[in-house]
C-alpha cells in the first residue's frame, strides 16, 4: 500500500543544400525553358490536392491529457483513518465529481444512480501497477452489471516511474472508464483518499457502503461488488 504523503514527497520541482545542377539539361522545345516549369506548377498543383485530400480522409488526433479539470459538488469525505478502523463515513452521501478522460471525454461520478465503485490509481505506484492486471483479468471473466465501476488517476508526476499513465493503463487494455486528476488531487481529496489503490463503494442510494486502501485479490473485488449492490460491508 502507496501512502497519499509518499507521492507528496516525491515531488520535485522536460541551411539545406540545394546547388545548382551543372548536369541540368535545357529543355529543346521551342518555348525554351517555359515549358518544364509550367509542368513543374502543374505537378506541384495536383501534390497539394492530393495532400489535402488524404488530411481530410484521416482522423483529427486528440492530444492525450495526463492531468484534467476536476469539477466537485456536495461534502467531502474525511479521510480514511487506520484501514483495520471503523470508517467514519459508512453511511453518509458521497460527493459527486464531473472530470475528463485523457482524451478529454466528459466523465461524471454521481453516486446515487446506480451502485458504484470507485477506484483510484497512481502510476508510480508498485501496488497498483500489480493491482490494475488483476481486475483486468477479473472483468474479462465477470462483466457487472449492475454496478458502475470508475477509476480515477491521480498523484501524476512526470518525474515518477512508469509517466505517463495513460500509456500505462493503455498498455494493459484496461478497459474502465477512468479520470485524470487535476494537479491538486482534487478528486483524490473528495473521497478521502489516505493510499493506493484505494476503493470507494455506494450503494444505489448513493451512500458509502465502504473504504478500501491497499490491493485486493480477485475474491475481495468480487465482495466489493456485492457490497455494492447488497448495501453491505464486505
Amino acid at each position: 500500500m502507496t501512502t497519499a504523503r509518499d507521492a507528496k514527497s516525491k515531488r520535485t520541482a522536460v541551411d539545406d543544400n540545394i546547388g545548382n545542377d551543372t548536369g541540368y539539361n535545357k529543355p529543346r522545345s521551342s518555348f525554351g525553358w517555359k515549358a518544364p516549369v509550367g509542368a513543374a506548377l502543374v505537378a506541384v498543383v495536383f501534390l497539394v490536392v492530393a495532400i489535402l485530400a488524404t488530411r481530410a480522409k484521416s482522423p483529427t488526433k486528440t492530444t492525450l491529457r495526463e492531468l484534467g479539470s476536476i469539477g466537485v459538488s456536495g461534502v467531502a469525505l474525511a479521510p480514511l483513518p487506520d484501514p483495520h478502523a471503523s470508517d467514519p463515513v459508512v453511511g453518509l452521501a458521497g460527493p459527486s465529481i464531473v472530470g475528463s478522460t485523457f482524451d478529454r471525454q466528459i466523465v461524471s461520478i454521481k453516486p446515487g444512480t446506480r451502485a458504484t465503485v470507485l477506484m483510484f490509481v497512481a502510476h508510480w505506484c508498485p501496488h497498483c501497477r500489480r493491482e490494475v492486471p488483476k481486475i483486468v483479468k477479473w472483468l474479462k471473466a465477470s462483466t457487472p452489471t449492475e454496478v458502475d465501476l470508475f477509476a480515477v488517476a491521480t498523484a501524476t508526476q512526470s518525474n515518477l516511474p512508469n509517466y505517463p499513465p495513460s500509456v500505462w493503463l493503455t498498455r494493459e487494455s484496461w478497459p474502465v472508464k477512468t479520470i485524470a486528476d487535476d494537479t491538486n488531487g482534487s478528486a483524490t481529496k473528495a473521497y478521502g483518499v489516505s493510499a493506493f489503490p484505494f476503493f470507494v463503494v455506494f450503494d444505489t442510494k448513493g451512500a458509502v457502503v465502504e473504504r478500501v486502501a491497499g490491493e485486493l485479490t480477485q475474491q475481495q473485488f468480487t465482495a466489493l461488488f456485492t457490497a455494492a449492490t447488497t448495501g453491505k460491508p464486505a
